[in-house]
């Protein structure tokens, strides 16, 4: 019999309401990047919906910026602030 793999430790954080600066959202993103490489396929969607002011969206934007996959991201970004 295989033993199952131990729950990956991917913390709570909370996040702030309201608008972050872009330098939170890397960090946002980066954060969120680890979890999602912690986790087992499929989890990372039902995980991001039991944090607490932290949408799909936001995560998705904030993993965007972390990655650098918008070379504009930045600057997307500081126009919306």
């Amino acid at each position: 019999m295989e033993a199952l793999a131990p729950e990956p430790a991917t913390e709570q954080r909370a996040i702030a309401r309201g608008h972050l600066s872009v330098d939170q959202k890397l960090a946002v993103g980066r954060w969120l990047l680890r979890v999602k490489a912690q986790l087992p396929h499929g989890h990372f969607g039902p995980w991001i919906e039991k944090q607490k002011g932290l949408s799909r969206s936001m995560a998705s934007q904030c993993m965007r910026l972390a990655t650098g996959s918008r070379q504009d991201a930045r600057q997307e970004l500081a126009s919306c602030l």
